[in-house]
């Protein structure tokens, strides 16, 4: 359990660690977490955090009440609006994806479901490239995409990707007829 604090300091702030990490560090605590899994979920557990697994990704995740849940799912509307707009731009954005942010950009000019979703989500006039720059972001933030070519600006998605895409085809929404 070598990299147990740098594991709890990543997910604990809600983000995900996942394989194939072109950062080393990241790289091998995710092959230390995969080669002591039980001594890591003992560990995180004792201190109030249960270790999750998706497919070639880990995140914490704790019991809410379901008013908490009630909020999440607000939340999550901003996540289907950015999925929306990923899928816009390249309808197999998945796991594995590069793209630079011009790319994105150089669409936006012409394709009107990708402005629409850029539009969506974001109300205010800012340009697109600005729009594109903040999705970027959240999606660096969340570890859901890293940056593999600084030169070019490319960035790939990993596997933590899947879960925004499991949570959302989760979602039931029950309407009447």
């Amino acid at each position: 359990m070598k990299y147990s604090v740098e594991i709890f300091n990543l997910l604990s702030k809600g983000k995900f660690l996942s394989e194939g990490s072109i950062n080393p560090t990241l790289k091998a605590a995710f092959n230390d977490l995969e080669d002591n899994l039980e001594e890591y979920v003992k560990c995180y557990r004792s201190v109030g955090f249960d270790l999750e697994s998706g497919a070639g990704y880990y995140y914490f995740c704790r019991n809410e009440n379901p008013k908490d849940l009630e909020d999440k799912l607000i939340k999550w509307a901003i996540w289907i609006d950015i999925l929306e707009c990923l899928v816009s731009y390249d309808r197999m954005f998945d796991v594995g994806t590069t793209f630079t942010q011009a790319q994105i950009e150089a669409k936006a000019l012409y394709d009107e479901d990708l402005k629409k979703s850029l539009d969506d989500i974001f109300t205010s006039e800012a340009k697109y490239r600005d729009k594109i720059r903040l999705i970027v972001r959240e999606l660096l933030d969340y570890c859901f995409i890293e940056r593999v070519d600084e030169t070019n600006d490319v960035y790939k998605v990993t596997p933590a990707f899947r879960y925004v895409v499991d949570k959302i085809d989760a979602i039931t929404i029950k309407t009447e007829e």
